[in-house]
This record gives structure tokens, C-alpha cells and sequence, in this order.
């Protein structure tokens, strides 16, 4: 059986849920180790030291990536979401062998950059829990997450809506319902599944946990209309929130810095009117089924992608 490392750097949200999920895809077909290079400040010396003769057949980089420790791997792969994409990121796509994205929008704007560029749709946590069945309320939730990207200033002004805010970074804007440095697994999961309306007005995604989880605990979602989440939901499952792609420079998430920083980003402002009718609209088919589906799908294509390199 070949042999792999999945390397990555816990910045305490979305890489480590996607080591996670891709360890447990892989793990049927390839022995499979996987190394936070964050324990070492990115130290590769330090790693070296620790495993000196330590070798795979394939090395996967989940967003982050460190040159020296290429070398180490007969294959190297780069799983990457296009918004994070720095400058130096793109300067060293070429020692790659391939690079795989998560949505075709990623990869249309990346298809300059690298020869063999792959898009391979991604799946997330299933977080449902039947118990919660009859408890269910219509409180209106929102996580606002660590990245301005996922757009909770365009709801900070409805009281309606509950934020769980694990920063603290909006309870000087105003009283969040939710602040919490850690949550855990039986917190998260009670919140998912007696919370009838999740709110995922993001300005982009490459995959999109949080509105993913939602959808499979079988609650109703109001999303931004993006080109990753169309490309993938039917329409019927989810309640859309129109959009327009703007680059408007005075906001932080694509400001002229930032711009210069990550020049793949794009932003999708969100409609606000269209927002505000969708809040209380909730006559969506129920989603569990068609996103198991559409995740089953998703899992046995990577799993066949890294069976045929």
C-alpha cells in the first residue's frame, strides 16, 4: 500500500475539519500519516530532526505549505482555497505536481497559474443528531467565524438574529448573544440541531463548512448566492440570497492591500433587501438527504482521483 502525509497548519478553524475529513477518505486506499508543521513555527529543521529518514509516496499540503518539505514526498499535492492564495503562494504553485481546488469558479481563475489544476468537490461534518428532532426552535443563528469574509456586519443590526461570535470581535458593535473562546463537540452539535434558521451571508467560499453542517442537519439556510454553493445545490434545498461581485476597495476583505496580497480573492456582496425577505422564509424542501448524496459523490471522487495517480 503506498504512503502518504498530509501536512497542514492548525490555524484553529476550517484546515484542520478538512485534514480531518480527507485522512478518513484516504486512509482505505493509503497508509496515511498527518503532520501540523504548526508545532514547530514552521521549523522544518525541527522536522527533519524528528524524522530524519521519513519518506512517501505522496505528500498532500492542505493550504499552507512549506517548500523544504517537499522534497520528502514522490508526489506532491496542493489543496488550496483560492482566496488565501498569497503572492509567494503563487510564485510556488510550479513545484507542485498537482494542484486541486474545490469549486470550478477556482478554477477558471487559477487555470493560468498551473498546468494541471483539478477540481474536486469537498464535503464536510455531519453534525445531525435524530434526538433533536422534537426541540427544535426558530431562533435565527449566525457563526460569525474568525474571517470577515463570512459577512456578519450585514446583520449586525438585527436583534433577531443570534451570532455565535468565538472572537469576541462584534460585542463592541453590539450585544452578541453568543461569545465563547472554545465550544465543544455536544455544544456545537445542541446548537445546530435546535436552531431552525442558519444564516451564511459570506462573500466567498471555496467549500463552506458551516452552511454545509447546517444543511445536513436538515435546517433551513439562507446563503449567499455564490459560485461555489450554485455550482453544487439545487436551489430547492436552500434559500439564496441574491449577489453582486463587487471590488469595492474600501472594505477589509478586499481593501487595495489585501488585494495585492491575495490576488485571487473575489467578494460577492450580498443583497439586502433580498436578505431581510429571506430571513422568515422557510419553505425549503428538507436538505439532509440531497446533501448525503451529493457528499458520497464528492468522497468517491477524491477517493478515485488519488486511486489513479
Amino acid at each position: 500500500m503506498r504512503s502518504c502525509c498530509i501536512y497542514y497548519w492548525d490555524n484553529g478553524v476550517g484546515v484542520k475539519v478538512d485534514v480531518q475529513l480527507i485522512y478518513e477518505c484516504l486512509i482505505k486506499q493509503l497508509n496515511c500519516d498527518i503532520f501540523d508543521f504548526s508545532y514547530l513555527n514552521g521549523d522544518t529543521e525541527g522536522y527533519f530532526s524528528l524524522y530524519p529518514n521519513k519518506k512517501y509516496d505522496i505528500g498532500i499540503f492542505n493550504q499552507n505549505f512549506n517548500i523544504d518539505l517537499l522534497h520528502n514526498n514522490k508526489i506532491n499535492i496542493y489543496i488550496c482555497n483560492e482566496e488565501w492564495l498569497g503572492l509567494p503562494d503563487i510564485e510556488n504553485l510550479q513545484y507542485f505536481d498537482y494542484i486541486i481546488v474545490k469549486n470550478n469558479y477556482a478554477k477558471e481563475i487559477l487555470k493560468d497559474l498551473h498546468k494541471n489544476i483539478i477540481c474536486l468537490y469537498f464535503w464536510s461534518r455531519d453534525l445531525y443528531n435524530s434526538n433533536y428532532n422534537n426541540i427544535t426552535d426558530n431562533k435565527l443563528l449566525h457563526f460569525a467565524g474568525k474571517s470577515i469574509q463570512k459577512n456578519t456586519e450585514c446583520i449586525l443590526n438585527n436583534e433577531d438574529i443570534y451570532i455565535f461570535d468565538s472572537t469576541g470581535r462584534y460585542s463592541e458593535v453590539r450585544s452578541v448573544n453568543y461569545i465563547s473562546s472554545f465550544i465543544s463537540d455536544i455544544k456545537l452539535k445542541h446548537i445546530f440541531n435546535t436552531c431552525n434558521t442558519h444564516i451564511c451571508p459570506s462573500l466567498y467560499e471555496a467549500h463552506g463548512h458551516y452552511m454545509y453542517e447546517a444543511l445536513l442537519c436538515n435546517k433551513n439556510v439562507i446563503a449567499s448566492k455564490i459560485p461555489v454553493w450554485e455550482e453544487q445545490i439545487d436551489p430547492d434545498y436552500i434559500n439564496f440570497v441574491d449577489t453582486s461581485l463587487s471590488d469595492d476597495e474600501s472594505y477589509e476583505f478586499v481593501d487595495k492591500d489585501n488585494k495585492h496580497k491575495f490576488p485571487c480573492r473575489k467578494s460577492f456582496f450580498v443583497n439586502q433587501d433580498c436578505l431581510n425577505r429571506n430571513l422568515y422564509n422557510t419553505n425549503n424542501k428538507p436538505p439532509r438527504k440531497f446533501i448525503e448524496d451529493l457528499f458520497i459523490k464528492n468522497q468517491r471522487g477524491f477517493y478515485d482521483f488519488f486511486k489513479s495517480i
